[in-house]
């Protein structure tokens, strides 16, 4: 997030609460630190299915607010198979050692494939989106999210890409052409905090 472009003070999209709305936002979240130790609150926190206005960035704040995704749950076995049904499984090699002498240091191991399925998704994610539109727009990634059902978020677009991004349109057709759930906000794996402007 070194160079951001800052919406309008008063954007609209059909993601955000309208202009004037207020929420009450966690305390835990406007916090510019965080330890492994106090990670259970993140877990727990509620996906927004309209983002609250507290979490748009803007040069009018003295902090960055949290990083959260705007996307669907990734349910990894239905993704993994309809990227197998494309022809873009990625594999992982690794040589398995397990059934070998471990005094025997010249034993040949066993080569073992298995499917990578975060850069499966990942890949499958770029060719969907490629086949919607031309020039596709390049927020679409599978994430790591808190407070995602299984972690892991299909993200369309950031609260950081508020000043320009992917149509309503697009969003909702790569939806339904990934067989995507509900559309909700979701808590990043990491910026889950504010952080300093200078970021």
């Amino acid at each position: 997030m070194a160079t951001i472009s800052f919406p309008p003070h008063n954007v609209r999209y059909t993601s955000l609460d309208p202009p004037g709305t207020k929420r009450v936002i966690p305390a835990i979240l406007q916090r510019t630190y965080w330890n492994a130790q106090e990670l259970s609150p993140f877990f727990d926190l509620p996906a927004y299915d309209k983002l609250p206005r507290w979490f748009i960035p803007s040069r009018k704040l003295s902090y960055r607010p949290p990083l959260m995704h705007y996307g669907w749950n990734a349910d990894f076995p239905m993704l993994v198979k309809l990227a197998e049904d494309r022809g873009l499984t990625q594999w992982n090699e690794n040589i398995d050692y397990s059934d070998t002498d471990p005094d025997d240091l010249d034993a040949p191991g066993v080569m073992v494939r298995k499917v990578n399925n975060v850069e499966t998704i990942s890949l499958l994610l770029e060719t969907v989106a490629k086949e919607l539109v031309p020039d596709p727009p390049k927020t679409v990634q599978l994430v790591l999210t808190m407070n995602a059902p299984d972690a892991f978020v299909v993200s369309v677009y950031t609260n950081y890409d508020l000043a320009k991004p992917p149509s309503d349109s697009f969003v909702e057709m790569l939806r339904v052409a990934l067989n995507g759930g509900e559309l909700r906000w979701f808590l990043d794996e990491e910026l889950l905090v504010c952080s300093s402007r200078d970021l």
